[in-house]
């Protein structure tokens, strides 16, 4: 499990790994059928709606993942 503390922020983010999440899901008796991760587009602007990462970055390097799961 990955603990991140942003700069100015108030509170800590837990975060589990891939292999972490993966485990949880089939303990729950849940099958992973895909993962997505998601990037923007090339006319993409940065959002005004958060800060954390621009989408110059995003382009490069996933911000924002979307798992598909499946009860066994």
């Amino acid at each position: 499990m990955y603990r991140i503390q942003w700069d100015g922020a108030i509170g800590i983010e837990y975060h589990l790994a891939h292999g972490e999440w993966i485990r949880l899901l089939r303990e729950n008796g849940l099958e992973v059928e895909a993962l997505h991760e998601l990037r923007p587009g090339e006319t993409a602007e940065n959002p005004n709606y958060y800060d954390f990462v621009d989408v110059e970055w995003a382009q490069k390097w996933p911000a924002e993942e979307l798992w598909v799961a499946r009860k066994a």
